[in-house]
């Protein structure tokens, strides 16, 4: 049996006025005091699940018990050129840059803090732009919107993989804070100085209690083989809960070049 939903076409105004939704950002930033923060996070969202949601909000959490407000947090799709070639070297199903902008839009629907970014993923780069290009674009967006006696924080959540394979001990370029979340209860290393041995280095690991259960049990990977197996109650436990179901699904079986099979019971 096959399973087809209504074939939907993905909004594509994410991809409008830069790719950056910065109104409710400027709106909560000027009803704020004190050190205000904005957070962003990249990968290939392949597609976006319940993980990628409970992250943020760990990072979140983290911040603001350290008085740092947090006003908006941004998750922003890899580009087609870096994902694509990526899921076929694995071998595995890469959604379309318009599929998954369109996913986390729906996923930060049910959000008043949390955002698709979309200027990473945007098809006008010729070639795809890597995490400091896109730390850095939202600095300069944000940067255009508030003056230099009014600064914005913006810190960059990634895994601890990630961390530890890209040196981010070191810090970001541009002044850029990092928040590091744990691996299997493992906590990042944190320096307590900068590079220069100066300054306090903005490098932030989030506790592994912020992270432990949900947290930890999903994955894209883990999406896909529901796809494929056409087990859509499984999808459906993946996905956060403001995720179309059956969007998902007919994204998937274009790119299978079929339905998506239904369970037998």
């Amino acid at each position: 049996r096959i399973f087809a939903a209504p074939v939907r076409t993905p909004n594509m105004a994410a991809w409008v006025d830069g790719g950056w939704p910065l109104d409710g950002m400027i709106s909560r930033a000027n009803c704020s005091d004190g050190r205000l923060a904005v957070l962003v996070t990249t990968g290939a969202l392949n597609p976006i699940h319940a993980g990628h949601l409970n992250a943020m909000t760990a990072a979140k959490t983290t911040l603001e018990g350290m008085g740092i407000q947090v006003v908006a947090g941004y998750i922003s799709p890899s580009h087609d050129a870096y994902v694509g070639p990526k899921c076929a070297a694995m071998g595995t199903t890469a959604f379309a840059a318009r599929d998954r902008v369109e996913f986390v839009r729906q996923a930060c629907e049910g959000s008043d803090w949390l955002h698709a970014g979309a200027w990473e993923s945007s098809p006008q780069h010729r070639s795809w732009p890597d995490y400091p290009l896109v730390v850095k674009c939202l600095q300069d967006c944000i940067a255009a919107k508030f003056p230099p006696s009014r600064p914005i924080e913006v810190y960059y959540v990634c895994g601890l993989d990630h961390y530890e394979k890209c040196c981010l001990s070191r810090g970001l370029r541009n002044g850029a804070g990092v928040v590091v979340l744990p691996r299997d209860g493992k906590t990042a290393s944190v320096p307590t100085t900068g590079s220069s041995g100066s300054s306090k280095a903005r490098i932030i690991a989030v506790h592994p209690d912020l992270c432990s259960g949900a947290l930890q049990q999903y994955s894209a990977t883990k999406v896909r083989e529901a796809l494929r197996e056409g087990n859509v109650d499984k999808v459906a436990s993946y996905l956060p809960q403001q995720v179309d179901v059956g969007c998902v699904i007919d994204a998937y079986a274009l790119l299978a070049g079929g339905g998506v099979e239904a369970p037998s019971s």
